[in-house]
């Protein structure tokens, strides 16, 4: 039985996972098209993360049709929930080291999928093959499948993980069903978040809303991290936390309490490679540095690095 293989996979590697029908894709897309058309959605943070949204209603589907067979229709999503810690990497400063700490997912998203696809293709060979990454709305899709809830800052947690976790979603033309599991609503909200607060308090962006369930997405400080442009001059010296990203919010939260780990790379860049990072030398970046970055994950952020640095050893005095 396909169910009763996943679930006894999943319970085997401590993740957690859930089907249903493809037809939650669909819904995932209209709900966050309808919000976007209605405005709820900065247009400009849109622009920059959610473009797909501006595509043709079939373009975001195209890589699903081009692994599928021409005539057969996804039946089904899988999604999959694996804690995943953050990561430690060591940078040498002229005056000393500094200890940065990347969120989960940043160093591990492309290794996982790649990893759990395999793992679910070689358990079920009833799939055929047939297995297509899903990339775009995988925490609502997680959402509806009764994985994970959302917290009033729109991370996503999960019974027993937490948030520091990945969230995998695959789509397959077999039918695949959990038994017994209720779809959720894509807003489906950990009950406690709403006498709580803390992350709302703690956020220093001013974020995280009372009147609303939906953040301000275009102020969170990830926003602007993972980007080169300028960071604006109003963002408090203070919020700097993350080599990239921000983890306030998932820090104070009692759901994520005893749950968050943080792993040591092993990764120390040496003075001459952070000095190159900061740009203190003037040279380009060399390739035993780019192939360092690449080894953690981080190649596609090296624009942003050396200046996060700069402005976390700042925020670290």
């Amino acid at each position: 039985m396909v169910e009763q293989k996943l679930r006894e996979w999943a319970a085997a590697k401590g993740y957690r996972v859930a089907a249903g029908p493809a037809a939650i894709l669909a819904e995932v897309e209209a709900e966050l098209r309808a919000r976007h058309e209605k405005g709820d959605l900065d247009r400009q943070f849109v622009g920059a993360w959610m473009g797909w949204i501006g595509q043709s209603r079939d373009e975001p589907r195209a890589a699903a049709r081009a692994e599928a067979t021409p005539s057969a229709a996804p039946r089904s999503v899988i999604g999959v929930v694996v804690p995943c810690p953050a990561s430690r990497v060591v940078f040498t400063l002229p005056d000393r080291e500094l200890a940065a700490v990347v969120p989960p997912t940043y160093c591990q998203d492309t290794r996982l999928g790649e990893q759990v696809r395999g793992d679910i293709l070689s358990l079920l060979p009833e799939l055929g093959g047939n297995l297509v990454p899903v990339f775009h709305g995988r925490k609502a899709i997680a959402a509806r499948l009764g994985l994970t809830a959302y917290g009033v800052n729109n991370i996503t947690y999960s019974p027993g993980i937490g948030s520091f976790l990945w969230i995998g979603a695959f789509s397959t033309t077999a039918r695949v069903t959990s038994s017994g599991r209720q779809l959720m609503s894509t807003e489906s909200m950990l009950p406690d978040c709403e006498a709580c607060g803390r992350c709302r308090d703690a956020c220093p962006m001013g974020a995280i809303l009372e009147q609303r369930f939906l953040i301000r997405a275009e102020r969170c400080l990830t926003h602007f991290n993972e980007r080169p442009d300028p960071i604006p001059a109003w963002v408090p010296a203070r919020a700097h936390n993350a080599l990239v990203g921000c983890m306030i919010c998932q820090d104070i939260c009692p759901q994520n309490e005893g749950l968050l780990t943080v792993q040591d790379t092993g990764v120390v860049f040496s003075r001459e490679e952070t000095a190159a990072l900061l740009g203190g030398n003037g040279t380009p970046l060399g390739a035993a540095l780019l192939d360092k970055l690449a080894g953690l994950g981080l190649d596609g952020y090296r624009a942003v690095i050396g200046r996060n640095l700069a402005l976390l050893a700042g925020a670290s005095g």
